[in-house]
């Protein structure tokens, strides 16, 4: 008998006990809680089921087959009740509010598991029974009855379990894991020191297919990714500077922030407007509140980039970035009436985005069922297509994975006239050309072209007016064309158009072939 596995089962039978609670506040969610419950069961019964088998069998030649299995799986095991009862403990800190903390804390659960393993509590659980099985079989006839899965899943909980112990260690080093994630590189390296200063932050080398602007976002394996790919060790060259560690409201640190940051330039800029049709409707979001989200983002370290009015400032929306792990947070508040003030907020990698008539439509992915989350109203099309653009970009910056597959690269209503690769600031880019067929906006859209964030885009440029004079373009070479004036609207760091002595702006096409149908292309507008 191994007093530490009932030990276990016992917290796993707590577990469920306490996920009964929820059922009631987060009714929403009542079949994945009570799947979740039921998980738990059969991982406790199974615990109970291979300490009996053992208790019959102190001394039998076959233990030594599954005691280092074991080990493995009563750690992780531990590692993970003991997250589930942290993440409890935040119940009962939203004052005045009966049940809300319970939709938070489920909601932190479901986004902590999927960060950290980049799969659900549940599926976890369901591999821990399976494991568990295993050893009794192992224990009882030599081999478990499926050996090439039984050793499949032991290597997946090798890899959480070095994870685990990973963020454990972090902890201990006093590190913020209220967001934890399998340890991998970052998209952008803006860790910092314990003393608070910066440290330089690693370029990437142009070979390396990743779009060419440092950001670096691991395929996640299926399950456990606790051996998260690495990139190849980037050069030594000159870094740029690097965001503030810590948020503030005060103007001095947040102006340090922004200025460090490629978000906020987007909007300063001054832009074309073409209006948009009026359909009579408001902007909107449909999500539940969420009392004190801009507080809890503050303490989380999440710095406040952008802040867009909508519906004459009733509305409010924000984007937030986390430095140290490009976390991004999407804010809706609404300010009028005074009273009647609310916030809600998503991360980003739970939305994706698309375009109908003057809106951009934000579904939320995190759950079963995609859902309307919110709608907001564009008077322009420029400034749809800026916010559009930096909502993509942002995302694709974020560590964490998507939910399922996104597809929502595309802008409704936009015919895409070209399509060719340049070499842009020494990277691989895609550039393509659109045309909007009801106002009839043309805008050129540099994007990754390869690697795990294909489609980030990099910059776009309004070129409506441009493309009327005769001498905005030319071709100079068979790959090489130059455009007199072009505004780009940048949406990554450290990003430097290539010039040409004279200020005329130059594309450097991979294709000849390209260079001529973009030529082509342009002068038929």
């Amino acid at each position: 008998m191994v007093p530490a596995l009932i030990a276990v089962a016992e917290k796993a039978q707590d577990i469920a006990a306490a996920l009964d609670k929820f059922l009631g506040p987060v009714d929403d969610q009542s079949a994945e809680i009570t799947a979740l419950m039921a998980e738990c069961l059969a991982t406790s019964s199974a615990l109970r089921e291979l300490d009996k088998k053992i208790g019959h069998f102190p001394y039998h030649p076959r233990y030594p087959l599954i005691s280092h299995d074991l080990t493995t799986v009563k750690d992780s095991l531990n590692f993970t009740f003991e997250d589930v009862q942290r993440l409890f403990g935040r119940l009962g800190r939203v004052a005045g509010i009966p049940g809300a903390e319970y939709g938070y804390v489920w909601d932190d659960l479901i986004e902590f598991f999927r960060a950290e393993s980049g799969n659900s509590l549940r599926r976890r659980l369901e591999i821990y029974c399976s494991v568990l099985w295993g050893l009794t079989y192992t224990l009882m006839e030599r081999l478990p009855r499926d050996p090439t899965l039984f050793d499949d899943l032991m290597t997946k909980l090798e890899k959480l379990l070095d994870a685990q112990h990973d963020s454990a260690t972090k902890a201990l080093d006093g590190l913020d894991l209220g967001d934890r994630a399998v340890p991998r590189t970052p998209s952008f390296e803006r860790r910092r020191p314990r003393d608070g200063r910066p440290q330089p932050r690693p370029q990437p080398h142009p070979d390396l297919g990743r779009g060419g602007r440092g950001d670096f976002h691991p395929h996640r394996e299926d399950e456990f990714s606790g051996g998260a790919r690495r990139p190849p060790l980037a050069p030594d060259i000159p870094s740029s500077p690097t965001t503030s560690n810590t948020f503030s409201t005060q103007s001095s640190n947040l102006n340090s922030v922004l200025s460090s940051h490629w978000l906020p330039g987007v909007f300063a800029q001054s832009r074309p407007s073409t209006l948009l049709e009026d359909t009579g409707q408001t902007s909107i979001f449909l999500a539940e509140p969420m009392p004190g989200s801009s507080a809890r983002l503050e303490e989380q370290k999440y710095e406040n980039l952008l802040e867009l009015p909508f519906e004459n400032g009733d509305l409010l929306v924000r984007l937030y970035q986390r430095s140290y792990d490009g976390r991004s947070r999407f804010l809706c508040r609404t300010i009028r009436p005074p009273r009647s003030r609310k916030d809600v907020v998503l991360p980003l990698v739970y939305l994706v985005v698309e375009r109908s008539g003057p809106f951009l439509k934000f579904k939320d992915i995190g759950g079963r069922h995609p859902k309307l989350w919110a709608c907001l109203k564009f008077s322009n099309y420029e400034l749809m297509i800026l916010f559009f653009c930096t909502f993509i970009a942002l995302r694709s910056e974020d560590l964490k994975t998507p939910f399922g597959e996104i597809e929502d690269f595309e802008v409704h209503k936009e015919e895409e006239l070209f399509a060719g690769r340049i070499v842009d600031d020494h990277y691989e880019h895609g550039l393509r050309l659109f045309q909007e067929k009801d106002t009839g906006v043309v805008r050129l859209q540099a994007s990754v072209q390869t690697g795990p964030l294909s489609r980030k885009p990099i910059w776009t440029a309004f070129i409506t007016h441009q493309i009327l004079s005769p001498t905005w373009l030319s071709r100079d070479s068979p790959r090489v064309v130059h455009l007199k004036d072009l505004q780009r609207f940048i949406f990554t760091e450290d990003y430097n158009p290539q010039k040409t002595p004279a200020g005329a702006h130059e594309f450097t096409f991979i294709e000849s072939s390209d260079a001529k149908e973009f030529v082509k292309v342009l002068k038929e507008l």
